[in-house]
Parts: structure tokens; C-alpha cells; sequence
């Protein structure tokens, strides 16, 4: 009787009986073995020889694995496999799968992919049966070794923007991540496409000031993406001395806030009229092209920015005519070095 790993085994494969399993876990071992060589993607686990043996869940049913891979005609008494069978199992179960090319953020990143790899799957996760659909098509794939160096520290928090951010108590790490990517031909072009208009989207929407400008012609000086707060002016706890030099520094604070916000109210005032006078833009039509078509014009503007290093980077790009490959590629990918 087959015991609960088998029977989620079983059900994870969607076949009948825990023989079938046997097969594709063998087939599987042999062919992404296959893969790894070829591509020199050195893991023990991948790399090492394989054994009918392991073919199943539990060591007890080893032999019995075994001989059924033998009376299959998957392997011969050597314990080799037979290569014709092995791929007549993969094609008996190989499943056709889509990738994603939405380039889209998900439960766990808030920000754009940094580049067209981050796309990809690793191959060495794919499951059993969508492994022998790539292994059978392999020449219509794009399957390379990737590798990158992360800082990890157990308190790392936030997106791209926050992503060194950690604890005086946590100091980060670097590691060397190594993946076996593989992602379809005939998507790669759209693939790059949409990443340049995910990340320009995201840029746009986090400077409402280029937004302004870009869409609206309207030179913002107060509103920005920034946290303006005014707590200091009215925000007391026990520590707060209450002292003459206190609420004149604190009465200071307050002018300046009601000049700000006045002029805040203005530039509010412009961009309503603006929206009241039906000037809006279809974002997911219009935000990539006028943002190219704005920054081939006015990219000298921003080559000297110090601050908002994403914005400088991409007027680099955009003078020296980066196409859509380059900017998915390079723009706001911190693995890229380029020169300031």
C-alpha cells in the first residue's frame, strides 16, 4: 500500500499509481543531469550520477523501483539509462506551460524586475513534467547559467528603494547566487518591451514633478514623492523642553509650514484645472512614449543630477540612443556598474 508521500506524489504528478512516479522521477533526474552538463551548471545535487534507486519516495520501495524502471525498459541491468525510452517517457509526460512576461511586482517586491533575467524561471525548479517540455523544445528556449551577487540581511525590508536598508544590529552579506535560467525565444523581445514600460511607469509615478511637467506642462516646486511632515511643529512627549527658545524654533516651523502649504494649494489648483479641462492621458497608452519623447529632448537637463541617481542614469541612456534591450537591462538594475 502506498503510504502518503507516495499518494501526494501521485496526486502532485497527476498520474494513476506510484509506478508512473518512478518514471518521471527518473526521466526527470536523467535529463535535467543532461542539462546541467551541457550548460555547466555545477550543483552535486544535479551533477552527480543517477541512481534508478532514488527514483522513488522511500528506500524500502528502492528495489522495487528498480526492477519496475528494468521491466520499462528505462534503464539497463548496469543501472544506465536507455536513453530512447528515457525520452519516450518524457514525451508520454511533458506538459506545455506560458511564462510570465507581465514583468509585474508581486506578493513579495514592490518594484520592477532589475532586468529581462529576473523574468526567467530557474530551470532547476521547474516541475517534473514542464521540465521534459523545455528538455523536448530546448532549442526554441534561451537557457543560460545567470549569476548575481545579493546583500541579504535578516532585516532587510521595502522595495528597490529600501532594499540595503537594515539594523545597526543585522550588518548585510553578500552572496553569489547562481541560477540555471530559462525563459522562450520567441517571448524575449516582449518580454524587454514590457519591463521598459513597467520600470518608466514606476519611475513616473514615484516624480510627480517630471509627471507634471511631462503630461501637463506644469513646473511643480513644492509637491514631490517626498515626505514633507510638520510632527516637529506639533507633536510633545516627555522629552520636549518647554522653553522660550522651544516655541519661537517651533513658531518658526509653523510659518514656514502655512507658506508651503499655500503654495502646495496653488500648484494643486493648476493640475485640477488641468484635469477638469479633460487633459488626462491613457497611462498604460501614452506614459512610455511621451516619457521616451520628453528625455530625447531634455536629457541634458538631468546628465548632471547628483541626487536622484535613477534619473540621471536614464538621461545618460536616453543621449546616448540606449534602445529598449539596453534601459531593461541597465536602468535601475543595481547588479549593473555604470560609470557616474
Amino acid at each position: 500500500m502506498s503510504n502518503d508521500r507516495e499518494q501526494n506524489d501521485i496526486k502532485s504528478l497527476g498520474v494513476s499509481c506510484r509506478e508512473q512516479t518512478w518514471e518521471i522521477r527518473y526521466a526527470y533526474a536523467v535529463l535535467m543531469k543532461i542539462l546541467c552538463d551541457k550548460y555547466g551548471y555545477e550543483r552535486e545535487y544535479y551533477t552527480k550520477e543517477v541512481s534508478p534507486y532514488k527514483a522513488c519516495q522511500y528506500d524500502r520501495s528502492a528495489n522495487l523501483c528498480r526492477e519496475h524502471l528494468l521491466s520499462k525498459g528505462l534503464i539497463t541491468q548496469l543501472n544506465q539509462p536507455v536513453m530512447d525510452v528515457v525520452l519516450q517517457t518524457a514525451t508520454q509526460y511533458a506538459v506545455a506551460f506560458e511564462f510570465d512576461i507581465s514583468c509585474n511586482t508581486s506578493s513579495y517586491r514592490t518594484e520592477p524586475y532589475d532586468c529581462p533575467n529576473e523574468a526567467y524561471e530557474d530551470l532547476t525548479r521547474l516541475e517534473n513534467r514542464k521540465l521534459f517540455y523545455v528538455y523536448l523544445n530546448k532549442d526554441k528556449y534561451d537557457i543560460h547559467v545567470y549569476r548575481k551577487t545579493e546583500s541579504v540581511s535578516s532585516s532587510v525590508y521595502g522595495g528597490r528603494r529600501n532594499r540595503y536598508r537594515y539594523s545597526s544590529s543585522s550588518a548585510p552579506t553578500e552572496r553569489e547566487v547562481t541560477e540555471l535560467k530559462v525563459f522562450p525565444k520567441n517571448k524575449r523581445k516582449e518580454l524587454i518591451d514590457n519591463l521598459c514600460r513597467v520600470k518608466v511607469k514606476r519611475f513616473i509615478e514615484d516624480h510627480i514633478q517630471l509627471r507634471a511637467k511631462i503630461f501637463y506642462d506644469l513646473e511643480l516646486r513644492t509637491m514631490n514623492n517626498d515626505s514633507d511632515e510638520w510632527k516637529n511643529v506639533t507633536q510633545f512627549n516627555k522629552d520636549t523642553p518647554i522653553t522660550v527658545e522651544e516655541f519661537d524654533k517651533r513658531m518658526h516651523l509653523a510659518q514656514e509650514a502655512v507658506s508651503f502649504f499655500q503654495r502646495t494649494y496653488g500648484e494643486l489648483q493648476a493640475l485640477r484645472d488641468r484635469l477638469v479641462a479633460g487633459k488626462t492621458i491613457n497611462v498604460d497608452q501614452d506614459i512610455y512614449k511621451k516619457t521616451i519623447e520628453y528625455f530625447k529632448i531634455n536629457a541634458p537637463l538631468y546628465i548632471n543630477e547628483e541626487e536622484d541617481k535613477d534619473l540621471k542614469h536614464f538621461a545618460i541612456l536616453t543621449l546616448k540612443g540606449a534602445d529598449n534591450k539596453q534601459i531593461a537591462n541597465e536602468w535601475m538594475n543595481p547588479h549593473f556598474r555604470w560609470e557616474d
